[in-house]
């Protein structure tokens, strides 16, 4: 069994840059493309994580055709070099299954939904998926929901209790205009996944259910679409007790349509919320937005540049950051992957486009220890096929971010960044300073100075072109004499 492994990692030169330059940030990740481990042409990584026995467990699809109904679903564990031990593709000819989610439970184990069918045929309609595996990745089981029409699930958490799960999904089968329309669905189940209570909320047009998280001192809150026009999808969020009785419910009427991938409670009781949006920011932008437990927004982000740019998850940081993942086309040819990290104000850190093959995906992050993840996604090959990947990355910057004290200014982000010509970096005073800002090179050494004068208290955005700079990676530079902060910046082609 052979997968690629491709790493990227700092020299010595620059991993001491990281120790000079208070607030610098970078990234060292290492790629496992796992192409030849199916026979089956395409392949996608659905979640990953560290197994107990070393290495990492690896969940996903694999089929010749996923749109033509001919997807197994896989489990693979790897040894601690990222090569393939074992792996086992679960499900008969016959049959269908596909993975959209996998999460671990406190209870360490490994649960997955999506959609299964009983005959491999594009007319018999999508039934639940819920399945479950131990701690080695051994399957424990798989349960079908059987419903009439077409039925997926999206998400998926633990119960409060421990005893049974909650997940959402989208229903053909139930609601206003069944089957012709679809309608979100929510349910409780039992430890073997068998059907205790569901809730069924619909609209006038298609509504769509997504993802799922703990509610602040009890219940639940979910994140869905509600499908105001034929063209226009709006962000609606349900708050339930623990029966899914519906406490209330929010929806964000704004002016295009906007999808909420992911959901996740915070350490201040609050909800961190990732998708895609075309309502805010200059166009299809990865979406980052935060509410409280009455679904009042408490702010909106959009991140990406001028073309198609998503967010499939967040995940609040051990140290009370955010990072969401997906993929972007802004500044490559073809979508790559698209990790940013934020405060929590959704203001951010630092982002990285990490090209790979022809084009590349992550659709989940998950924390192993602090300030190291594991992504997992899929990667496109020049013969267009695409295979299973999972990142191991280690956010190099954290332990230098988090020991800065400056009270004096905030350098807040340089957009957009990979950048070709011209990028906007933007800056906040909170008082009257002597403003230095500069490009330096990877020695350390200022190539190019913007600012240098006396400012008042305020934001301020400035301008910086690409003049006569190579491609590759630099640093932004902003101080007043008593302190400084240093941000990566990268060039491209």
């Amino acid at each position: 069994m052979k997968n690629i492994i491709f790493n990227y990692s700092l020299s010595l030169l620059l991993a001491l840059v990281v120790f000079a330059f208070s607030g610098f940030s970078q990234i060292e990740y290492t790629v496992y493309d796992f192409s030849d481990e199916f026979e089956n042409s395409q392949q996608n990584a659905r979640a990953a994580f560290p197994s107990p026995e070393g290495g990492y467990l690896v969940f996903g699809n694999t089929g010749a055709d996923f749109f033509g109904d001919t997807s197994k679903v896989f489990v693979l564990k790897t040894d601690e070099s990222g090569v393939v031990e074992w792996s086992n593709v679960i499900g008969l000819d016959t049959k269908i299954n596909y993975f959209n989610s996998v999460i671990k439970t406190p209870a360490n184990t490994f649960m997955a939904v999506g959609h299964h069918k009983e005959v491999v045929s594009f007319s018999e309609p999508l039934h639940q998926l819920i399945a479950q595996f131990d701690e080695t990745g051994s399957a424990n089981w798989l349960m079908y929901h059987d419903w009439e029409w077409d039925d997926e699930l999206e998400g998926i958490i633990q119960e409060n209790n421990g005893s049974g799960f909650v997940v959402i999904g989208t229903t053909q089968s139930y609601g206003a205009g069944s089957p012709n329309q679809f309608n979100i669905f929510m349910m409780k189940t039992d430890e073997n996944g068998n059907e205790i209570t569901k809730t069924v909320l619909d609209g006038g047009y298609d509504d769509f259910g997504y993802a799922v998280t703990y509610g602040v001192g009890g219940g639940y809150m979910f994140a869905s679409v509600f499908e105001s026009g034929k063209s226009l999808r709006d962000l609606y969020f349900i708050r339930t007790n623990e029966n899914l009785d519906t406490i209330w419910t929010k929806r964000i009427d704004a002016s295009g349509s906007d999808y909420p991938f992911s959901i996740e409670r915070t350490s201040d009781n609050k909800y961190i919320v990732a998708g895609q949006t075309n309502s805010y920011g200059a166009s299809r932008d990865a979406l980052l937005l935060k509410i409280d437990d009455n679904g009042n927004v408490d702010w909106i982000k959009t991140f990406g540049g001028d073309q198609d740019d998503y967010a499939f998850d967040v995940i609040e940081t051990q140290n009370n950051h955010y990072l969401l993942c997906g993929k972007s086309k802004s500044w490559t040819n073809e979508s790559q992957v698209y990790i940013v990290k934020t405060d929590t104000d959704g203001n951010e850190i630092w982002s990285e486009i990490i090209t790979y093959e022809n084009s590349s995906n992550v659709y989940s992050v998950y924390e192993t220890s602090m300030n190291h993840f594991l992504l997992a996604g899929y990667c496109e090959k020049p013969s267009g096929e695409n295979k299973a990947m999972i990142i191991d990355l280690t956010d190099l910057s954290s332990a230098v971010e988090d020991k800065q004290v400056n009270n004096d200014f905030s350098l807040l982000s340089c957009y957009p960044n990979p950048y070709k010509n011209e990028a906007t970096v933007k800056y906040c005073l909170n008082k009257k300073s002597n403003v230095h800002l500069s490009i330096c090179n990877i020695m350390g050494v200022e190539i190019k100075t913007f600012v240098n004068e006396m400012q008042v208290q305020g934001e301020y955005q400035v301008k910086i072109q690409k003049l006569d700079l190579s491609p590759g990676i630099y640093f932004y530079k902003l101080s007043n004499g008593h302190y400084s902060q240093v941000k990566k910046m990268t060039i491209i082609k």
